[in-house]
């Protein structure tokens, strides 16, 4: 049996409340499902600094570990504590190094690159700001030197970050999802069925769903809204958080009545995905979300959705490469494109049998399989 470390620098959350917290859980069950050993490293630096003691002690004394999979955090490494302080700021690049001089495959997921973007320096004062980026380009430093594979959320991303080309090797690894579309089509119980028939659109209605942040700039859906707001076969459901709701309600579309809004946690979702016909992953143009992939998106593939999505993006292209949905350039193409499927039934039932059959390959466990065997493992699907 194959050994890895799984390497997080948070505490793993008990109910995670965003994509970056729900990430790292998944994809530690998911090495699991793969049938390999794992031994989890994860926590505060005070956590981490005695398990990495004992994973080192243990490979002087002969234990073979064959890779170590880390999944970093949106703050630099040395300030990923509470208090962002740079208590131990070399931990994790002597680990690292340590570990390559084992012979231990190293690979680290690298989630973001916010701080590359000028709303990050419009969100965050001089003080703060510059020793965080100084931080930011450290980690850089010793991912190029101390790491074997860099993955990332899509391959695009690599434009943005300062000296890409000079990681060993890079790997595209998006989020996955945990829902087929059987399991989001047995929502049966008396709640799911309440959810899914509120509000029920009428049959020559095509029914929408949203699922995420809906507040400009970067998660900017004014064009979806006005697409509802020019075309009465549109209902959408929004399922945002509680803070981006006031936002909507602000928005013509909204006024039109054909707008739901709903403010739940990620276990009530599937009875809406199962309402939807189609899913949005539409947003106006922004450099940042040109190659963003957001867990909504498989979340949908998961539920057999098919998907909407705005070009050019990686999302887009994902779309495109697939045959996954259909894509767009804005409202003037988004508002007639959802006009020609409101009556055009069979053409979504046909992309929802191909998104369904895709579905398999976008789950959390074919994420592990994809990064076991970027770092060399071989590993049979379960």
């Amino acid at each position: 049996m194959s050994t890895i470390i799984f390497h997080y620098l948070h505490p793993l959350a008990d109910k995670p409340k965003s994509g970056s917290e729900l990430r790292p859980v998944r994809m530690l069950e998911a090495f699991r499902q793969t049938g390999v050993e794992v031994i989890p490293i994860v926590g505060t630096s005070d956590q981490r600094k005695p398990a990495i003691a004992n994973v080192l002690n243990d490979i002087d004394r002969g234990r073979t570990i064959d890779a170590i999979y880390s999944e970093c955090v949106t703050t630099p490494t040395m300030l990923s504590d509470p208090g962002h302080r740079p208590t131990q700021p070399l931990l994790e690049p002597s680990f690292f190094r340590t570990l390559g001089k084992a012979g231990v495959r190293r690979g680290l997921f690298y989630r973001d690159v916010y701080w590359r973007f000028p709303i990050y320096r419009d969100n965050l004062p001089l003080w703060k700001r510059t020793p965080a980026i100084a931080a930011y380009h450290a980690d850089l430093a010793w991912y190029r030197r101390y790491l074997d594979v860099v993955f990332l959320p899509s391959l695009m991303m690599a434009k943005a970050v300062p000296g890409a080309e000079r990681f060993p090797a890079t790997v595209a690894l998006p989020p996955g999802s945990e829902w087929q579309p059987s399991t989001a089509a047995a929502s049966n119980d008396d709640t799911a069925q309440d959810v899914a028939t509120q509000n029920e659109a009428p049959s020559d209605q095509l029914r929408v769903l949203y699922v995420g942040a809906a507040r400009p700039p970067l998660y900017d859906i004014t064009h979806l809204l006005d697409a509802v707001r020019n075309t009465p076969q549109l209902r959408l459901r929004v399922c945002c958080p509680e803070a981006d709701g006031d936002w909507v309600r602000s928005t013509a579309g909204y006024a039109t009545g054909r707008v739901e809004l709903h403010h739940i946690g990620a276990d009530e979702l599937p009875p809406h995905y199962a309402w939807a016909e189609i899913a949005s992953v539409s947003f106006a143009p922004h450099d940042y979300r040109d190659f963003a992939m957001p867990l909504k998106l498989f979340e949908a593939i998961g539920a057999g959705l098919p998907i909407v999505a705005s070009a050019p993006s990686s999302v887009a292209q994902l779309v495109e490469d697939e045959s996954l949905g259909w894509t767009h350039t804005g409202v003037n193409t988004l508002a007639p494109l959802l006009q020609r499927l409101a009556t055009n039934r069979d053409e979504i039932e046909r992309v929802t049998t191909t998104v369904e059959e895709a579905s398999e390959r976008h789950t959390w466990e074919a994420r592990a399989i994809t990064a076991l065997e970027a770092l060399g493992l071989t590993i049979a699907p379960s």
